[in-house]
């Protein structure tokens, strides 16, 4: 499968949830706890690393943002406690924390881990029951 090809519509961390920008064409934001229209999750790269001075981010607004599509194994980082099959949306951060009920998950955690950690996930969208 080939991978989708977006500009950051702001600033973007690496492994973080992404959902589609309403404002331009082709173009991704950072999730946040409310969002529903998850796209992926961003790679693990930073940009312009491993050189001094290279950016933190992943992506600038503008910037090229590489994300990762559904059905997709990849890495995302955490906002909290996860366990291993847990359903996993965003925080208002665009890290993975647990959903709750009747959420919108935008992955399924592949391992277990805690706020901070970069975890295996699997990228699908699925509606948790009430």
């Amino acid at each position: 499968m080939a991978t989708p090809t977006f500009r950051a519509g702001g600033d973007i961390n690496p492994a973080r949830f992404v959902t589609v920008s309403t404002a331009a064409r082709h173009t991704v934001l950072e999730s946040n706890s409310g969002d529903t229209a998850l796209i992926g999750i961003t790679d693990e790269s930073t940009k312009n690393a491993p050189q001094t001075g290279g950016s933190t981010l992943h992506a600038e607004s503008g910037d090229h943002a590489r994300v990762h599509p559904y059905g997709d194994d990849c890495k995302l980082e955490l906002g909290g406690t996860v366990t291993q099959g847990d359903f996993i949306k965003p925080d208002n951060s665009g890290m993975g924390v647990t959903a709750g009920a009747a959420a919108v998950a935008g992955a399924i955690a592949l391992e277990s881990g805690i706020s901070g950690d970069l975890i295996d996930v699997m990228i699908l969208i699925y509606s948790v029951p009430a």
